[in-house]
């Protein structure tokens, strides 16, 4: 299926996004494919530029200002710290260092895309945590993107 919709899947508002190749297999596997022949990048997260974060994986004045909630995405309902730390791909836990030099810049900030599209393969599979792997992503791009060459 082409530029599928996941918004609902992942519980998105606003800008819900699509993958752009969605395939499934007979037995239930799912793979997702972001084609990349000229856009450079994974696409980066909104909120640091709409200000209801700062981009770091642990910023504890925005988990106040998220009322607990480790983004604002999070407080508003979507699901990828839920799904990220359910498949392994994100750890909600790396919050509780608060050390100054331990600051680093959130995943989601800098490979949303791709880990937004490998949850939603993931979910679609009804892949377990524990279990075989069902839901992948593919990031296709060629020489004519040099951010991936």
């Amino acid at each position: 299926m082409l530029e599928l919709n996941v918004g609902r899947d992942l519980r998105e508002k606003r800008a819900a996004t699509s993958v752009d190749l969605y395939l499934r297999t007979a037995q239930g596997k799912a793979c997702t494919v972001e084609f990349k022949f000229t856009e450079l990048g994974l696409g980066q997260c909104r909120q640091p530029e709409l200000g209801n974060c700062d981009g770091s994986y642990d910023s504890s004045q925005y988990i106040q200002r998220n009322q607990g909630y480790l983004s604002y995405l999070s407080k508003v309902g979507t699901r990828y710290w839920h799904l990220g730390a359910q498949y392994g791909l994100l750890d909600p836990a790396k919050v509780a260092d608060s050390r100054a030099d331990a600051i680093q810049r959130c995943p989601l900030n800098i490979f949303h895309q791709a880990l937004r599209n490998l949850m939603f393969a993931k979910k679609r599979s009804g892949e377990d945590p524990d279990g075989e792997t069902r839901g992948i992503f593919v990031l296709a791009a060629d020489e004519r993107n040099s951010a991936f060459w």
